[in-house]
């Protein structure tokens, strides 16, 4: 059962998304009423998620948010804000520091419940991982058949990657995301990874792709890059985030 916190001082929408959370999705709620009881709740119930409203008394939604990510324990819980506020300039502050969805109020039942089930859908895939992005708890060396692609435009890193890789995966190169889409169509690799920046195909698109031809099937997608933080649409699409050192090499979780 998901353990849910909900964090709003209007008692109608915590009614409102307590029954549905309840009654729809089976979760456990625990509800506070400003973002200091919040915190401390977190503290006890260790919540899944939070639904966390953005404008509170005592403490705000920001500044329970700028909380949660300035603490080590915290810093990757799922957030959704609840909120009318449609300022660009919240909407920016808040997806920075890593809110997964937004809910706006007024809430409308069949639009929050369908918003929910896409919300829920894309945790449990989060959840399939586990690195500190909580992305990833993918073992390479666990891959089987043991061939890898690897799509990236920098040749020297390919060359570097591939012989990291060597004598545990046959390694396929593209150095573009169409070349990449082509090479997995035909060799149908389980496993891929992706570097930033890709011409052509991009690293999202491509990636989107790789997921709707083999939606029945797993396959791990690794991305491979020196900034560890995603946008938001990438959430869901990797597996896990392999940080690029300097000297360009990477290293693999074991």
């Amino acid at each position: 059962m998901l353990k849910v916190l909900l964090v709003d001082d209007d008692p109608s929408i915590t009614m409102f998304v307590e029954r549905l959370l309840v009654k729809k999705f089976a979760c456990s709620v625990r509800i506070a009423h400003n973002g200091l009881e919040g915190l401390n709740k977190i503290k006890e119930d260790k919540p899944d998620i939070v639904f966390l409203d953005l404008t509170m008394p005592v403490m705000d939604g920001l500044e329970m948010l700028e909380a949660l990510r300035k603490d080590p324990s915290t810093e990757t819980l799922p957030v959704v804000m609840l909120t009318a506020v449609s300022d660009i300039e919240v909407v920016r502050k808040t997806t920075e520091k890593g809110v997964i969805s937004y809910l706006l109020k007024p809430l409308m039942y069949e639009t929050t419940y369908e918003k929910l089930k896409e919300l829920f859908q894309k945790l449990r895939t989060m959840q399939q991982s586990e690195t500190k992005d909580k992305i990833g708890e993918t073992k390479i060396d666990s891959l089987d058949p043991k061939k890898i692609l690897v799509v990236e435009k920098d040749a020297k890193f390919r060359e570097t990657f591939a012989e990291q890789m060597r004598g545990r995966f046959e390694v396929l190169q593209a150095e573009d995301g169409a070349e990449g889409l082509k090479i997995f169509l035909r060799e149908l690799p389980q496993a891929v990874c992706l570097g930033e920046n890709l011409p052509t195909l991009n690293e999202i698109l491509l990636a989107k792709k790789i997921r709707s031809i083999k939606k029945d099937e797993k396959v791990t997608i690794f991305a491979i890059r020196s900034d560890k933080n995603l946008k938001e649409e990438e959430k869901g699409l990797y597996d896990l985030v392999i940080p690029r050192r300097e000297d360009g090499t990477i290293q693999f979780p074991q």
